[in-house]
Parts: C-alpha cells; structure tokens; sequence
C-alpha cells in the first residue's frame, strides 16, 4: 500500500499498484476523522463494487 498526502487538502489518498498501468484507490481519508475509521479487515471484507 502507498499513501499521498495532499498538500492543498486535509485528505489522504491510500492506494496501491495492480500493474505499471493500473493504480487501484483504496480509501481517502480526512484529516479532521477519526484516525483508522475508515480501515477494513481485508479477510472479512467484501467485494467491492
């Protein structure tokens, strides 16, 4: 997983790389949240859409 910080907004971007030319968005976060609210447990999430 990678994460970018946007320097303009109070927002984190967490993704990560399928192929060179795939990128896959996992979560955006707001820094003003709760820390980790946005976090799922990969082993009993589902699909997503």
């Amino acid at each position: 997983m990678h994460y970018y910080v946007m320097p303009k907004f109070p927002y984190t971007v967490v993704y990560q790389r399928r192929a060179e030319d795939i990128v896959e968005i996992v979560a955006v976060a707001h820094h003003k949240r709760q820390s980790k609210y946005w976090v799922v447990d990969a082993d009993t999430a589902g699909p997503r859409p």
